[in-house]
């Protein structure tokens, strides 16, 4: 799916402080996202990194904060990650 298609708000996960923000990536170079707080939380305490924190994103700033993630090079955004993998938003056609 296209990251439009994200529902929102959701939660970010970037590294504390930075600006502009610069995402947690998973393995696969996708930002790291949550569709509630509480999912975002319990990700943080599990893996336990203080240098992270979680930011809201709302329908009216994704185009200007996914053109920044493409030029930090990110690939797209996963809502969710955990067991089941989560949903996967790429940026281009691979999924």
């Amino acid at each position: 799916m296209p990251p439009t298609q994200l529902p929102f708000p959701f939660w970010l996960l970037i590294h504390r402080g930075a600006s502009p923000w610069r995402p947690v990536l998973l393995p696969s170079g996708r930002a790291t996202a949550f569709s509630t707080h509480r999912l975002a939380g319990e990700f943080l305490a599990r893996e336990s990194c203080p240098g992270w924190e979680v930011r809201l994103v709302v329908r009216p700033t994704l185009m200007v904060l996914l053109e920044e993630f493409r030029r930090q090079g990110v690939t797209g955004i996963t809502l969710d990650p955990g067991d089941g993998g989560g949903v996967a938003f790429p940026f281009t056609g691979d999924s």
